[in-house]
């Protein structure tokens, strides 16, 4: 057999040689830039509501990784950007993760920390990239400059200073043109320097990008799920209920109206401070009446109940009292408040301590209780009430073990006259329950409180229902001529 027949027999069997396209396609250097310039661009688009926000700050993270890591051994500069792309992927890794659980339970720097660290990081490898592709441009035998990654650090600048100066219109406009042009350029330059016939050798790897990729993204969804499952609720202090006492106590309330289900969920402490009442007031709902009722409060039954202290001036105790007759599922912070307004709502009447209040729920036969996370009272500013006051409210904060039954609730306070012989006295308990109704309430966050969900509306994650308990009339129970009571 000659030269050329073996020649033509070899050529016969080798596969055909890949076209152009398909060899740039495949580059090293043209793969890397492309994640390169699509990461920076994922970076810096600013989405401030949905699973954007979260996914696109963490996917250029991830592009900026792959591609700095093909281009490390290029030069220096490229191994400085890799480092600090490896550090904005941690940061950003950090900050879904960190979002997952409730604010109390991490350091109350964190947040801040996580996001001007990653700030930081990302001008500084745009500063980085400047030389970069400079000494790259050199190396590839043409003139070192790289205007596109200078244009870049400008606008990007220019969008801080912005956002500080609470700018926008045709500086706003000025900013996006300037990143266009910046991200063309950039395409421009990386095949400038391709067709100069600048051979890169992409760097070793032990673990292959998509898989690098996919790792990372499944360990930040497995942090999710845990503190979404472990970390969206309030500590609280479960233990068993223990028996109650005072029964001579109980049976005298209780021969006076006070419904038995609330009473038996109080402590004995909180009955002796009732204890000599003249008449008790009551007002039972088995599905909140008025205001805002969802579906998801269908089960939820309120009581009210006032019992008039023996003392020189009108005051009563007032008991507000929750209970869920078939569980709703409980996925994260729950609260539970009773309106006091002293000026307006229970018009001459105010409400004092000692206030107090529990939770409880029932599994296997036995009564579990806790305090609440927290009970206070306090104006919110922002909420008026018909008469255009500042709502005020005991509230009490609790989350529900995701077990049991009967969860059930209470607060107390004192209600006191202010202004006697008013012949419009009157008192309003209003309670109000707020709740988050789904477990794909992320990022957790406190339900008087909730951050934007990223998966759904705020509607669709969090509810709030008061009921609009109509008010206890006084004059139809302190009028002599009424026999110190009436029917309520």
């Amino acid at each position: 057999m000659d030269d050329e027949r073996l020649d033509s027999l070899i050529e016969s069997v080798l596969p055909a040689a890949p076209t152009e396209e398909v060899a740039r396609a495949v580059t090293p250097w043209r793969r890397a830039m492309r994640q390169i310039i699509l990461g920076i661009a994922f970076t810096m688009i600013g989405v401030g509501q949905g699973l954007l926000r979260f996914a696109l700050p963490f996917a250029g993270a991830l592009l900026l990784l792959l591609g700095f890591r093909a281009l490390r051994r290029a030069n220096a500069y490229f191994a400085a950007c890799h480092v600090l792309a490896a550090a904005m992927a941690a940061l950003c890794s950090l900050s879904p993760a960190s979002d997952s659980v409730l604010p109390m339970y991490l350091p109350g720097w964190l947040p801040a920390a996580l996001g001007y660290s990653r700030t930081a990081a990302f001008a500084a490898l745009l500063i980085l990239l400047y030389p970069a592709l400079r000494r790259l441009r050199r190396d590839a035998g043409q003139t070192p400059k790289a205007t596109a990654a200078a244009l870049l650090v400008c606008a990007y600048a220019l969008t801080w200073a912005l956002a500080f100066a609470g700018g926008g219109g045709a500086a706003a406009w000025l900013t996006l043109a300037a990143y266009l042009a910046s991200f063309w350029l950039l395409w421009r330059l990386a095949r400038e320097i391709e067709e100069a016939g600048y051979a890169l050798e992409s760097a070793p790897v032990r673990i292959s990008g998509p898989l690098l990729a996919l790792a990372v993204t499944a360990a930040v969804l497995l942090a999710i799920a845990l503190g979404m499952s472990f970390g969206d609720k309030y500590p609280m202090d479960w233990q068993r209920a223990e028996e109650n006492g005072a029964a001579e106590l109980r049976a005298e309330l209780t021969e006076l109206g006070f419904p038995e289900d609330v009473l038996s969920d109080l402590t004995d402490e909180e009955l002796r401070t009732m204890e000599g009442a003249q008449y008790v007031m009551t007002r039972c709902f088995d599905t909140p009446k008025g205001g805002y009722a969802s579906g998801s409060f269908e089960n939820l039954a309120m009581t009210s109940v006032a019992g008039r202290l023996p003392t020189d001036a009108p005051s009563w105790r007032v008991v507000v009292h929750f209970r869920w007759k078939e569980t709703p599922g409980f996925y994260g912070t729950e609260a539970f408040s009773a309106r006091l307004n002293a000026g307006c709502v229970g018009r001459g009447f105010a409400a004092q301590g000692p206030y107090s209040g529990r939770v409880l729920y029932d599994e296997g036969g036995e009564t579990f209780v806790s305090g609440y996370y927290s009970l206070g009272r306090a104006e919110d500013a922002d909420d008026l009430d018909f008469f255009g006051a500042a709502a005020d409210s005991l509230t009490g904060l609790m989350s529900f073990p995701n077990r049991g039954e009967n969860q059930r609730g209470y607060l107390i306070y004192t209600q006191y006259e202010t202004v006697p012989d008013d012949a419009n006295s009157h008192i309003y308990t209003q309670p109000h329950y707020d709740r988050v109704v789904t477990p794909l309430a992320y990022p957790a966050s406190e339900v008087l409180d909730p951050r934007r969900p990223a998966l759904m509306d705020t509607d669709d994650a969090y509810r709030y229902v008061f009921n609009d308990v109509p008010p206890w009339h006084l004059w139809e129970y302190e009028r002599p001529e009424a026999g110190g009571r009436a029917d309520a």
